[in-house]
């Protein structure tokens, strides 16, 4: 017998038949059965790991599956980059098959998008990659770089939970693979790709989830391309009347950002390439207002530095970035209205090279009402309320501490007019960066540190007449602590030693009624360091080489029912690039 709420009112007959005391027992039979299922058992998947291995170690958790049997979706298999399959910019385009029509109309618990990366032995650099569905972006990262410790093909997996993005995946079209590699010179080994989605059914006795009714790319090319911010240019993406629904009743922008050419090494602190403060921050406009800003935090891929750093284990956000998901409810009834709307991102304290910026905006429409009115009441972001930045000037640091900072607050009210009535929204949000360091020069040694911490806090409060309905909380923080000692030898190569300790951390937090119903804390460190010798090629020799990873989650679960907890924490260790153990504590 299925559960069902409205059971006596469904099935009327049966109960005029057998009365008023079969449907209470039934209901009540129907209250037993879904309590004991209230939280759908899930499964973890685990990584497999090689003791005494140089290939790529992580401890990233992977997709936690639902119970049901999923829907699988090949995307590609086996695509080498570059190949004749792919186009000269890194462009992989392939038909998107989505689900028959007999599953569309299922509901779905989850969707996982995986991917496998191999590359072959030999020399290659890391490359960034971006997976695009119609232009939506589905995954973002980095790759490693070649075994060229044991001389092995390295073999890694991503995953990403992509439930957000259901709907544009379940219509046909087209996906595309960019991931633009090189081969010419020592430069020897191709990158091979495969990649799948997941579609889980929704379990028994658990409600249809809530994804967003529409996603519109923030994209160059409808079938998908990263932007590039310099301090000439920025991104413009213009809707036309008609363009955007006028029923949006939630709108989130999913965004990710990261660095490349000079900017990609900006924290390294050359001087002679810093003409600005060390501080980053990408800014959100629409219709020329300032809506929303993320701090940039300084990331080291598997090139930076020496890429013996990053053998087994590399740094935190490098093979797959994480979104940052901020949200602009407040200006939705500017949005909403049926005229020309211009999103712009530009990025502030930036350098010559530029970063390159790829995202989502996400949005939730009313089903009743074909018009939401609203208006905004309240944003304190704008170009007069710039960060405040306090910045050492760069020709006093050399023997001298030095401290860089910014801090900046802000407060956004606006409301709308819903089929349920007035819907008002209010976000209190905070950035914060801190970097300080020292410089010194004795002799042929020169001595750098860098103490950095970078983070945004957002606290969102949905309300309506009766009072407080939601109060959301998103932080995302980064902290960087780098050393480096460098000593010129005579040969006139340079002896480096190099320590890095990266911690990069989420936590999602829903409270309604005061009481917690959704917490997530999400930490994941890695420690890596390294002595070696560099000419003006590249390394020449190393040696001391010791990483660590620690991964932690904690995911809190609340319903009427009954509570849910949820923890994971791996910890990776490395010696002489070779994994020397794996804890799951």
């Amino acid at each position: 017998m299925k559960c069902k709420k409205n059971y006596c009112n469904t099935n009327k007959k049966k109960c005029n038949k057998r009365g008023n005391k079969h449907c209470k027992v039934m209901k009540n039979y129907c209250k037993i059965k879904c309590t004991k299922k209230c939280f759908d058992k899930e499964t973890q998947p685990l990584r497999n790991y090689n003791i005494g291995s140089s290939t790529t170690a992580i401890a990233d958790k992977l997709v936690s599956r639902p119970s049901t049997t999923p829907i699988k979706v090949q995307l590609f298999e086996d695509i080498q980059f570059p190949s004749n399959d792919v186009d000269q910019d890194g462009n992989y385009d392939v038909k998107y098959n989505a689900p028959s029509s007999d599953v569309k109309s299922k509901c779905f618990k989850k969707v996982v998008l995986t991917l496998d990366f191999s590359v072959e032995p030999g020399k290659q650099f890391d490359r960034e990659y971006s997976l695009w569905k119609d232009g939506v972006l589905l995954a973002r990262g980095t790759t490693a770089q070649t075994d060229f410790i044991q001389n092995n093909d390295n073999e890694w997996t991503v995953e990403c939970n992509v439930t957000d993005y259901l709907k544009p995946l379940l219509k046909d079209g087209c996906i595309r693979m960019n991931l633009f590699n090189l081969i010419q010179d020592d430069l020897t080994s191709s990158i091979t790709v495969s990649s799948c989605l997941e579609f889980y059914p929704l379990p028994n006795c658990e409600k249809c989830l809530k994804v967003p009714d529409k996603v519109i790319p923030l994209s160059l090319d409808e079938k998908g391309e990263l932007f590039q911010i310099t301090p000439t240019t920025t991104f413009k993406k213009v809707f036309q009347k008609s363009k955007l629904p006028t029923n949006i009743v939630r709108a989130e922008l999913d965004l990710t950002v990261r660095g490349n050419g000079e900017e990609e090494f900006w924290f390294f602190m050359d001087f002679n390439l810093l003409k600005s403060t060390f501080y980053r921050e990408l800014e959100v406009l629409l219709d020329g207002d300032i809506v929303s800003v993320i701090p940039i935090p300084p990331y080291i891929y598997t090139g930076g530095a020496a890429p013996a750093l990053w053998v087994p284990i590399p740094n935190v956000e490098t093979l797959k970035f994480t979104f940052t998901t901020v949200p602009i409810n407040f200006v939705l009834g500017r949005l909403n209205q049926n005229k020309v709307h211009t999103f712009c991102i530009r990025i502030a304290g930036i350098l010559d090279s530029g970063f390159n910026v790829g995202g989502n905006l996400k949005l939730c429409l009313d089903e009743k009402k074909k018009v939401v009115c609203g208006k905004v009441l309240k944003n304190t972001l704008s170009d007069k309320n710039e960060p405040k930045i306090s910045n050492a000037v760069v020709s006093q640091l050399f023997g001298k501490p030095f401290n860089s900072q910014s801090k900046r607050s802000y407060n956004q009210k606006g409301y709308i007019d819903t089929s349920k009535g007035k819907i008002y929204f209010e976000v209190c949000g905070k950035v914060l960066f801190d970097e300080t360091g020292t410089i010194s020069n004795e002799g042929n040694v020169t001595t750098l540190g860098s103490d950095l911490s970078s983070s945004l806090n957002i606290v969102e409060k949905i309300s309506n007449k009766c009072g407080l309905i939601k109060k959301v909380y998103t932080n995302y923080s980064y902290e960087s602590k780098i050393d480096r000692v460098i000593e010129q030898l005579s040969s006139g190569n340079f002896n480096v030693e190099f320590s890095s300790d990266n911690t990069f951390k989420v936590s999602n937090k829903v409270k309604k009624c005061d009481k917690v119903v959704f917490e997530q804390q999400i930490c994941n460190n890695t420690q890596n360091n390294l002595d070696y010798v560099q000419s003006s090629s590249g390394v020449v020799s190393w040696e001391n080489q010791s990483s660590s990873q620690r991964y932690q989650s904690h995911v809190k679960q609340t319903k009427k029912c009954g509570t849910k907890e949820t923890d994971f924490d791996l910890t990776l260790t490395a010696k002489d690039n070779l994994l020397e153990s794996v804890t799951y504590n």
